[in-house]
C-alpha cells in the first residue's frame, strides 16, 4: 500500500475506506463546542455558532487534518486549499445549501 505524500502545509491524509471522521466544532478563538460524525450536524452547528459569535463564522475540524470554516452566508472555505474537497466536506457544504440556502438575486429595475 502506497502512503500518500504529505502536504507542506498541513498533514493530510485521506482516511482509508469504513474510516468514520471527527468533526470538531470550534468558535473562531478555538474554543470547542460539540464533537460528532454527522456531517449535517456540524454543519447545522457550526451555522449556529457563526449566527451568535461576533466574528460570524465559525470552523469544523476534521480528524483528518482539515479544517473547513463556515461564515454566516453558508459560504466555506477549505483549508489545505490544495485538498480534495471530497468526502466530508461535500457533506457539510450540501446541507448549509439547505440550512443557509442563498438571498434571492436582487434583479435590476425590480422593486420591492
Amino acid at each position: 500500500m502506497k502512503r500518500p505524500s504529505a502536504s507542506p502545509a498541513l498533514l493530510y491524509v485521506p482516511p482509508s475506506a469504513g474510516t468514520a471522521i471527527r468533526l470538531r466544532v470550534v468558535t473562531p478563538d478555538h474554543h470547542p463546542v460539540a464533537v460528532t460524525v454527522e456531517p449535517a450536524l456540524a454543519a447545522a452547528t457550526a451555522l449556529a455558532v457563526a449566527r451568535h459569535h461576533p466574528a460570524q463564522y465559525a470552523a469544523i475540524a476534521a480528524s483528518d487534518g482539515r479544517w473547513l470554516e463556515v461564515h454566516l452566508d453558508g459560504h466555506t472555505l477549505l483549508t489545505p486549499p490544495t485538498s480534495a474537497a471530497t468526502g466530508w466536506p461535500t457533506l457539510v457544504e450540501r446541507a448549509l445549501g439547505r440550512l443557509a440556502p442563498p438571498p434571492p438575486a436582487i434583479t435590476q429595475g425590480a422593486h420591492p
